[in-house]
């Protein structure tokens, strides 16, 4: 007998039912499993990178961050912006060193302050093989650090990074000198101490209270630079007052106790250098004014540590009667000791002496001046002046804030054809 045709699509609907939930798992095991294949079968070194714009680089772009202890496992895409970037904050009484390990690529590493065009610290090979390693010292500042890995070669590769604690310091990198010792040796390198991706040096010292105090830097490697610090407040600075591109600070300690100097490479060049400091004289209390005869003159002369000082500055003072309405040029320049070409800073002052002292009513400096070629040429100072009446006319040289040595002052009175078809504007002291 045949079924009943209400019987046979309930069969069929009831089979039907029991197939759907086989055949719905299998569609959801499909999706479900096809990204995991796919996963699998995606090379992490072709992975996209986060798009991070650099250098300079800001913190605010950069996910990724770098803890000390822990193992980064990661990749850079082959070709020339294959790269990671993490940011790292390390602590400011601790040596840090960061290790690229990688059987993959070259590894090179670069360290860069935030915002800098520039990294402060870099290596391509310090670690075993190619693997690059980095030493930071301790940092005055806690402020974030941008570590950026590269693979030199540009193949791209998996590598791991690690940062951890290798030494512990209470005081980073200050080395104690002694007045009147002899010249300490000293260096830069890439594991120095930074500001604004600067390297530099700090050493302390003890002076007395009215003591003069005369640091020298010197340094075959790198034109350098010196400051010196009182209780966080930076009371001295210089650069090439010293022979050639070395430095050379003097200054009066204003109290007892502890001062700080720092060595520094502007340009950021590393090296050696030896940093001497000395007890120098004290200078004379100021005297007459040297007098002057004739209207043109040529007085060479020499700003020595034995010359007065107003403001940790040397100098001379000079007088000259003059006539009225007689006009005046006077030009000023001084000359290294050495003589390698370099010209410091001097300043010329004219005005009057009074009651009060020097009255000034002019002043020009000299300058140093780079030519399109890369040459340095001096500009010394000069003034052009008109006098409106008879009698002292005072002259004071002053060198630049560090500067002993050798200047020739010049002043001539030019005939008044000569006077009358000058260009430059005249100017009568008051």
């Amino acid at each position: 007998m045949r079924p009943h045709r209400p019987f046979i699509e309930a069969r069929r609907q009831t089979a039907a039912r029991r197939r759907l939930p086989c055949a719905l798992s299998s569609i959801l095991l499909v999706v479900c499993a096809g990204p995991k294949v796919l996963a699998q079968q995606t090379d992490p070194a072709s992975a996209p990178e986060p798009a991070i714009p650099g250098p300079p680089y800001q913190a605010r772009n950069i996910e990724d961050n770098l803890e000390i202890g822990e193992i980064e496992n990661d990749s850079v895409k082959p070709g020339p912006v294959g790269r990671r970037v993490y940011l790292f904050k390390p602590p400011t009484d601790a040596t840090i060193q960061l290790d690229v390990v990688s059987k993959a690529i070259d590894s090179v590493v670069a360290v860069y302050e935030e915002g800098a065009a520039e990294p402060f610290a870099r290596d391509d090979n310090g670690g075993e093989v190619a693997n690059a390693r980095l030493i930071l010292r301790p940092r005055a500042a806690p402020t974030a650090l941008v570590v950026v890995v590269t693979d030199k070669e540009q193949v791209g590769g998996r590598f791991e990074l690690r940062a951890a604690k290798v030494a512990a310091t209470t005081v980073p990198d200050t080395l104690r000198l002694t007045v009147g010792s002899p010249a300490t040796p000293g260096a830069l390198t890439e594991s120095s101490l930074r500001r604004g991706g600067i390297p530099f040096a700090q050493f302390a010292f003890e002076a007395t209270k009215g003591q003069r105090i005369q640091i020298d830097v010197t340094s075959e490697a790198f034109d350098n630079a010196v400051e010196l610090w009182r209780s966080g407040r930076l009371i001295g600075s210089d650069n090439d007052s010293g022979e050639g591109t070395n430095s050379r600070l003097i200054r009066h300690a204003g109290e007892t106790g502890e001062y700080t100097l720092r060595v520094i490479s502007p340009l950021g060049s590393l090296g050696s250098f030896e940093v001497g400091l000395a007890s120098v004289a004290l200078p004379n209390p100021a005297g007459p004014p040297v007098r002057l005869t004739a209207l043109s003159t040529i007085v060479d002369s020499e700003l020595t540590l034995k010359s007065p000082v107003r403001s940790d500055k040397s100098y001379a003072t000079y007088v000259l009667k003059v006539p009225k309405d007689r006009r005046l040029v006077a030009s000023l320049e001084g000359f290294e000791p050495i003589g390698k070409g370099r010209h410091p800073k001097v300043t010329l002052e004219v005005g009057h002496l009074g009651p009060l002292g020097f009255l000034t009513a002019r002043t020009v400096e000299s300058a140093n001046e780079t030519l399109p070629d890369g040459t340095l040429q001096k500009r010394p100072a000069v003034l052009s002046l008109q006098t409106v009446s008879e009698g002292d006319l005072a002259f004071r040289v002053t060198g630049d804030m560090d500067f002993i040595g050798k200047y020739r002052l010049v002043l001539e009175a030019p005939s008044a054809a000569t006077a009358a078809a000058a260009s430059e504007p005249l100017a009568s002291p008051q």
